[in-house]
This record gives structure tokens, C-alpha cells and sequence, in this order.
């Protein structure tokens, strides 16, 4: 079933990393989400808020971050990482906030 947001409503928006085409986490496909769906999600955060809709994006820190939040709020934050098998190897992860609210 497909909803569709409407004024008054916030969506969130958490994508895989593209990273230049770079996978960061490696169980995501290499093609799953690359640079062509970052301009889709640019695209997308604009009709969400011709719509007024609201709308948060997480992001890791990086310059498609900074691409993708021009023009919006953008919070950076740093959140300590859970990937690592080990404690000891976590590190913390830098990401960006991008809202419209």
C-alpha cells in the first residue's frame, strides 16, 4: 500500500550512503543507492516541501551532504557507531541533520 504525505505531516528520510559511489556499509548492494539517487531525493525534499510537508534527512557528514542540504537547516552531529564487532573498534559516526521544519 503506498501513502501519500500530505500538509501537516513529517516524513523522515534515512538513505543508504552514497558517498561518491562508495559503499560504507557493505550489506547494501554496490548499485543500490549511488549519486542518480541523491538527485532523486533532492528532488523529492523540494516536492515534499512545495507540499508543505515537513521532512528530517540523515545523512553521513560529507560533501553530498553539503550538496544535499543547501537551502535547508543542517545540524551536524556525531552518535557513537554500533557496526563494529568489537566495542573497542567503535568509533564515533559524523552525520548531518537536514530538515525543512
Amino acid at each position: 500500500m503506498y501513502a501519500r504525505a500530505v500538509s501537516g505531516d513529517l516524513v523522515y528520510l534515512d538513505p543508504p550512503f552514497a558517498i561518491r559511489n562508495r559503499r560504507i556499509f557493505y550489506q547494501y548492494r554496490y548499485d543500490d543507492f549511488g549519486l542518480a539517487d541523491l538527485a532523486r531525493l533532492r528532488r523529492m525534499m523540494r516536492r515534499l516541501d512545495d507540499n508543505g510537508v515537513a521532512f528530517i534527512v540523515s545523512y553521513a557528514a560529507s560533501e553530498e551532504a553539503d550538496e544535499l542540504s543547501t537551502g535547508w537547516r543542517r545540524i551536524e552531529v556525531s552518535r557513537p557507531g554500533n557496526i563494529a564487532g568489537f566495542k573497542a573498534n567503535r568509533r564515533l559516526a559524523r552525520e548531518v541533520i537536514i530538515t525543512n521544519a
